[in-house]
């Protein structure tokens, strides 16, 4: 291992109220008398919490101190190895977060003979061949950084803490017992009976299910990270833009009482009591587009829809008959979800074919397959397939029977937020309410106030009690690297091929030999056996500074 002495920021570039600043290594001591005196170095005490001038000493005339230049007044705190993160002796600094501050001070420390700048994770690096913890451990301190959500934050303090270790640890004392019984049967061959093959297969089968249930656990970091989407979408000026800036508290995108404000989708972090999300604000979707840009912005909405996690149609408050439309059933008691736009197909008539009745390019009405212009033929009762999304929307005028459908609504959504209730107080009904089922709907609403904030609570627990549902047995624990799972699956390789042997009646060396293969992916797993190569790769992820 370096024997160099490394300093490195702990906090991220910028400014911020307090800054932190880590050194590790045997140079310590003489950083300590540098930054603070030698009578800071004299009644220096480990995990003491100091107030202290920090100086550039290399400044002062002479040999009067007080005439070296003052960086900052800052507290520190000694750690004496090995009881620190890293097992050397580590000095934090926690100076002001101005980045002046804390250039000068990292200048200064790396004047000391034998300090350099820290490498990527090289602290938790040290803290691992140092024994302060194992790579299963190592590995999950960038996971405890990253984590996304709660319960991927929860599942990483629990690798931390070492839940995962001890699991692999005692498998790999049970495979080093079996291990030594059959090694010492290899030895003594000729002095035994025919070796139990019986008994070995049934401990090597336990093993196999425990290293197999662990296997089963893993979750790509891609797929456990990745952030869930929200979209809001619904007509141009329902009040999408200003929804989004109510929920994250600022003006963060343009707002125009000029419908298509909006033209591209803006997507924002939003931070739940469950984790971040992001949260996508859409170009408007109106019945027809006015221009060419208008219909390309409509289509780029209809993209992320098709990817959100949960769609939230946004709907008008203060138009009485938007809303309306949007809670009132079908006159012939079809629900919303019978109501989808018709997709074109290879029976689909032209045109010119639609002067008469279509005949099996037609759809019954009573189908729930969707609806669409009528034919001109008034006794047909069938509907006509092979509009445009648009003219498939509107199913038929009041005196045929079904209510208008716009093209935002026909989209079937998970959630519907009726805004601008401050402008509709004065109507019955117009309070917010929390969640609930309206009438022959099969989604939730929420009426909500942008401007006075009126139902903003009640969606954000919505949104949260959707996107970041309860996982059963949450005390279990998963693995998400990649390394750890190939350590398995080359575990339960060897024992499959343990297992196979056995049935066999193999020589016993041939048994021994795949067994301490298993012990040795196990055993790689915490980092009992590992390569220079293999820490590299796991470390140069890290931050600088952890």
């Amino acid at each position: 291992m370096d024997s160099q002495t490394i300093v490195a920021p702990m906090t991220p570039a910028g400014v911020s109220a307090v800054a932190a600043i880590r050194v590790s290594g045997s140079k310590v001591r003489e950083v300590v008398c540098l930054l603070f005196g030698e009578s800071a170095l004299k009644n220096l005490k480990p995990r003491e919490a100091k107030l202290a001038t920090a100086r550039d000493y290399r400044t002062m005339v002479g040999d009067d101190r007080k005439t070296a230049q003052v960086i900052d007044c800052l507290l520190y705190i000694f750690f004496e190895g090995p009881n620190s993160y890293t097992g050397e002796d580590v000095l934090e600094l926690y100076p002001h977060g101005n980045p002046i501050i804390v250039r000068e001070l990292i200048q200064v420390i790396k004047s000391v003979d034998g300090v350099r700048l820290a490498e990527p994770g090289e602290y938790t690096r040290r803290a691992f061949l140092n024994g302060r913890m194992d790579l299963v451990q190592a590995e999950s301190v960038a996971d405890v950084i990253h984590s996304a959500n709660r319960d991927e934050l929860k599942n990483a303090h629990r690798l931390l803490g070492g839940a995962l270790s001890k699991k692999v640890k005692t498998l790999t004392e049970q495979v080093m017992d079996i291990s030594a019984r059959l090694e010492l049967d290899v030895d003594f061959a000729e002095e035994e009976a025919d070796p139990d093959y019986a008994t070995w297969g049934v401990k090597i089968s336990a093993i196999r299910e425990s290293v197999e249930s662990i296997l089963k656990s893993f979750k790509g970091k891609a797929a456990v990270s990745r952030l869930p989407l929200a979209v809001l979408y619904g007509a141009p000026n329902a009040g999408k833009s200003s929804l989004v800036n109510a929920l994250l508290g600022e003006d963060r995108i343009l707002v125009s009482n000029i419908p298509g404000t909006t033209r591209d989708f803006v997507e924002v972090r939003l931070f739940l009591d469950g984790g971040e999300i992001r949260l996508v604000d859409t170009a408007g979707i109106a019945d027809k587009a006015t221009d060419a840009l208008d219909a390309l912005s409509m289509e780029k909405s209809k993209e992320i829809l098709a990817e959100a996690d949960m769609k939230i149609l946004v709907l008008d408050g203060a138009d009485d008959k938007c809303e309306e439309r949007a809670s009132q059933p079908c006159l012939h008691g079809y629900d919303r979800a019978q109501h989808l736009v018709l997709e074109r197909s290879e029976s689909t008539k032209t045109k010119d074919e639609r002067g008469e009745c279509c005949g099996d390019a037609c759809v019954l009405i009573a189908e729930p397959t969707g609806l669409g212009t009528k034919c001109k033929d008034e006794s047909c009762d069938r509907i006509c397939a092979g509009m445009t999304n648009e003219e498939n929307v509107i199913a038929r005028n009041d005196s045929g029977a079904c209510r208008e459908q716009s093209v935002a609504e026909a989209i079937q959504p998970d959630f519907v937020v009726v805004s601008k209730s401050d402008l509709g107080a004065s109507r019955p009904g117009g309070a917010s309410r929390l969640p609930e089922q309206s009438e022959g709907s099969s989604e939730s609403r929420l009426r909500i106030s942008s401007k006075t904030g009126e139902g903003l609570a009640e969606l954000k627990r919505a949104m949260n009690a959707a996107l970041f549902k309860k996982i059963e047995n949450s005390e279990d624990l998963w693995i998400t690297s990649e390394r750890e799972k190939t350590c398995l699956e080359e575990a339960l390789a060897g024992i499959d091929r343990a297992l196979a042997l056995i049935r066999t009646n193999p020589a016993v060396e041939l048994l021994a030999f795949e067994m301490q293969l298993v012990r040795r992916s196990l055993q790689s797993i915490t980092g009992e056996i590992s390569s220079e190569d293999v820490l590299q790769k796991i470390f140069a992820g890290f931050c600088i500074g952890k």
